[in-house]
């Protein structure tokens, strides 16, 4: 006995099944951005939680499981997320050192006189020490790992691969403005040097202290630079 054909579904019903798939695909797709934005988030909030404890206790002295608890998760939950504190260190080098390479790299490349690139960096690298707490805990992070000899070789990597950039940048910075005369005679290397510790030295200081000892001004520092 010969089947009968199916009849074909009406226009209708047959746009109502192409537009619930089309429904559950983009519900689909918001539910993966949305995991991934909790992810991006919950993965931030630990490392914001590491950085706190590898400051205040040492890198020696933390352990995974304070780690954990300073995040308000379990450690079976953080694992998820890192496997050892050092990968927590190693990612709080990466996505803060190559950054301040391409801000270095940025100035240099800005079609401004030296005098206005010098007063431009001082002025938002003052302002990032003022308005985020972390900036401070950071370099303070940096000065405590490069000294110790417990550093794991992926972090001890990263270091060497971008301690000197923004010096050298900020080298050939004060060399241009020697030749144009905006910056005082000296070496620039020195001057390089000069530079970055004060920075560096503003921002622990600030992450210590806070403004309770005072705030620090761009222009007043601008004179030991330019002329």
């Amino acid at each position: 006995m010969q089947a009968t054909p199916s009849k074909p579904l009406p226009a209708a019903r047959r746009l109502d099944i192409l537009t619930e798939i089309l429904v559950n695909e983009n519900e689909m797709g918001r539910n993966q951005e949305q995991n991934q934005l909790q992810r991006d988030t919950q993965r931030a909030r630990i490392l914001s939680s590491s950085l706190r404890l590898f400051v205040s206790r040492g890198f020696a002295a933390t352990r995974i499981t304070d780690i954990a608890a300073e995040t308000g998760i379990s450690s079976g939950l953080l694992y998820h997320y890192f496997q050892s504190k050092d990968d927590m260190l190693v990612a709080l080098l990466q996505e803060s050192l190559p950054k301040m390479d391409a801000a270095a790299r940025d100035l240099e490349a800005m079609e401004l006189p030296v005098a206005d690139k010098i007063r431009l960096a001082l002025r938002l690298l003052i302002r990032g020490i003022q308005e985020n707490a972390e900036t401070g805990k950071f370099h303070l992070l940096v000065a405590l790992v490069s000294a110790s000899e417990a550093l794991p070789d992926a972090a001890r990597q990263i270091l060497a691969r971008h301690a000197h950039g923004p010096y050298q940048i900020m080298e050939r910075i004060f060399a241009k403005g020697q030749a144009e005369g905006s910056v005082r005679s000296g070496n620039p290397r020195d001057m390089a040097m000069l530079f970055w510790a004060l920075v560096k030295g503003l921002s622990i200081h600030h992450s210590i202290h806070g403004n309770t000892l005072g705030e620090a001004d761009p222009e007043s520092v601008l004179p030991l630079f330019l002329k």
